[in-house]
């Protein structure tokens, strides 16, 4: 009892002072800083629409001018069993968000750095929507792109746009949405990292940047709006979860094999 007490004290004492290293970094850069925010992140991303009976945003930073959002989402799943007992289990996803200038075709970059220990987002999208963009780019991530007869988004691409795409870390999915680029990454991120607000800095002062001026020439035969943007097809209901059981079955195959070699070796 006393040591669950004091684990409590401990993990409080360090959210808090995570907190307060975040509202000062935040009051520096002229961001935004909220912590314990209810809900999901108020932006449609493949990332925020995994099962959860109800989540929160640990902590957020956000611009005045609304055209930025990264934070720490938490979503909670909660089990019955047979008895009347319930359990949790938490699931935290990094995320940060840039307001763009022009609606996109809702393409999906998978990251395949991310994969191990997680069941990718790509999973809930519908066979038959994967590209292939060059050899580096394929080796870091699985491209996915909607298949309508007038879908304009391999043009959103310039080579410059996928060579930048190619020096982010590899364990960050990227997707458009709607007038959004939506960064994420499965598991804990640790928003006063350095490293992470580099990697967003990069993305903000490079890639946004970029991405804006390429498509306003790209995409000016074609202008988007809510009703016409090409979205991404996604898979039933009941395949998603036969997947979920497969990829969970073969995980526990590897995690029994490699335990027994290691019991022999």
């Amino acid at each position: 009892m006393l040591f669950t007490m004091l684990l409590r004290a401990w993990r409080w004492l360090s959210r808090r002072n995570a907190w307060l290293i975040g509202a000062a970094f935040a009051e520096t850069n002229g961001l935004e800083y909220n912590y314990y925010v209810a809900g999901a992140p108020e932006i449609d991303a493949l990332a925020f629409e995994r099962e959860a009976d109800y989540g929160r945003v640990l902590e957020q930073f956000s611009s005045p001018s609304e055209d930025f959002l990264a934070g720490l989402y938490r979503r909670v799943v909660v089990r019955n069993s047979s008895d009347g007992d319930s359990s949790e289990s938490t699931y935290d996803t990094g995320f940060a968000a840039f307001k763009l200038t022009r609606a996109m075709p809702h393409m999906f970059f998978d990251a395949k750095g991310n994969d191990f220990g997680h069941i990718p987002l790509s999973r809930a999208i519908a066979r038959g929507q994967r590209v292939s963009v060059n050899p580096n780019f394929d080796r870091r991530f699985k491209l996915f792109l909607p298949v309508t007869p007038d879908s304009a988004s391999p043009i959103v691409l310039s080579p410059y746009l996928v060579e930048l795409f190619c020096q982010l870390p590899r364990d960050f999915d990227l997707e458009f949405r709607d007038d959004w680029l939506v960064c994420s990454k499965l598991g804990f991120v640790d928003m006063n990292s350095p490293k992470v607000w580099e990697t967003l800095g990069f993305i903000k002062d490079h890639i946004v940047p970029e991405l804006n001026e390429f498509s306003r020439y790209s995409l000016a035969a074609q202008e988007y709006d809510p009703e016409n943007i090409p979205y991404l097809q996604m898979r039933k209901s009941k395949d998603a979860i036969i997947i979920t059981i497969v990829f969970i079955f073969i995980l526990a195959i590897f995690v029994a094999v490699g335990t027994n070699w290691f019991k022999f070796h």
